[in-house]
């Protein structure tokens, strides 16, 4: 394989997440890291939705995800939830709406740990397990030249994997290459950071294709996982086929410690208490006085 000419991230544009993303890693034929790591993140934390994209649930009912995931239900280590009818709560920061919303679970809480959130900015060179439900990949690389026409490999210009089977909640590693400040969506600017999917990367080097918007990015730091970023988007090369995960591709993370107060004031938010004006309050005192006049004078009866 010929290294990249010096002008080709020129081609590179940053795509507007139209559908989902997911996880590809270029380790053996790709069909591997469906069970936790060694060393765990947070696996089964990361579930699937009932419209096949991705959530992260991070305890106390609730689950991350991006918001063009849309409002809908999730599945955690094989079991479904419903979520709350109107539950769905977007995120936004110094009034730029960001590519994420919580969605709250009904019914008993998973159970799951509940996960520790982003307790410093991310930063290049760090290295994070990203977790989402990815296709499989083709077993061989795939080969084209510059007009996306595919060759025998090694040769062309571009290298990479096209679509292979079903998706798959499926885990990998990759380097955090930049913090790109702001990332432009429809209606949207999301804080984010990046990871380059190179040929010659970490081993199980993964990236987000086509597939789960919504999986999750976490860091080890001083002995404990935290999730620092939610994917959301991918950059790819301009005609680039479709479904294919193309070496030089980009994967985009919301980052969540810019967004940790804003999570967490959904997070610990307590239940609400209707509050009922006092008539009301009177009426229910009343008739809860004559129940225990009653039962208490039965109760006398029944002694007597």
């Amino acid at each position: 394989m010929r290294p990249f000419p010096p002008w080709l991230p020129l081609l590179l544009c940053l795509l507007v997440p139209t559908g989902a993303l997911a996880v590809v890693i270029n380790t053996g034929d790709g069909s591997g890291n469906t069970t936790p790591p060694p060393d765990d993140p947070g696996f089964a934390n990361v579930g699937s939705a009932s419209n096949s994209l991705t959530g992260v649930y991070l305890g106390n009912g609730w689950v991350l995800t991006a918001r063009h995931v849309g409002d809908v239900d999730f599945t955690f280590d094989g079991i479904f939830y419903q979520a709350v009818p109107g539950s769905r709560r977007l995120i936004s920061k110094a009034g730029m709406e960001a590519d994420l919303a919580m969605i709250k679970l009904s019914g008993p809480e998973p159970p799951l740990p509940p996960l520790a959130l982003a307790s410093a900015p991310i930063a290049v060179g760090e290295d994070v397990t990203m977790i989402g439900n990815g296709w499989n990949r083709e077993a061989n690389a795939t080969c084209w030249n510059m007009s996306w026409v595919e060759l025998a490999c090694p040769g062309g210009v571009f290298e990479g994997y096209e679509r292979f089977g079903p998706r798959v909640i499926r885990w990998g590693l990759n380097r955090v290459t930049g913090i790109d400040g702001y990332v432009a969506g429809p209606g949207l600017s999301t804080r984010a950071f990046e990871a380059v999917f190179d040929e010659a990367g970490l081993v199980d080097e993964a990236q987000l294709v086509g597939g789960d918007s919504g999986g999750g990015a976490f860091l080890e730091r001083s002995g404990e996982w935290e999730l620092v970023g939610i994917h959301f988007a991918m950059g790819a090369f301009m005609s680039q086929p479709a479904d294919t995960a193309v070496f030089g591709n980009l994967s985009a993370m919301a980052d969540v410690y810019h967004y940790r107060p804003e999570i967490e004031a959904i997070l610990f938010t307590p239940p609400h208490v209707p509050v009922l004006p006092w008539p009301a309050l009177l009426l229910v005192g009343g008739l809860l006085l004559g129940v225990g006049r009653g039962a208490l004078a039965g109760r006398r009866r029944r002694d007597a």
